[in-house]
């Protein structure tokens, strides 16, 4: 079982050297600076695509 885990893990990041890694950033500046950095260190990455993450307002005002 072990040797099926390690040939999956190996694909896996095969392909993930050839893809482009997507990173969610947000408002939070240094939030979004940690995330982008741990991509950026645990993947072998050519590209990457900074995807911001816009949360709208919990309530709409209406006024009359």
């Amino acid at each position: 079982m072990a040797t099926i885990d390690a040939e999956i893990s190996e694909e896996s990041m095969s392909l993930a050297i050839d893809d482009i890694v997507y990173v969610a950033v947000g408002k939070d500046v240094g939030e979004s600076k940690s995330t982008l950095l741990w991509a950026l260190q645990n993947f072998s990455i050519k590209k990457v695509c900074l995807v911001h993450v816009h949360q709208p307002a919990k309530m709409i005002p209406l006024s009359k």
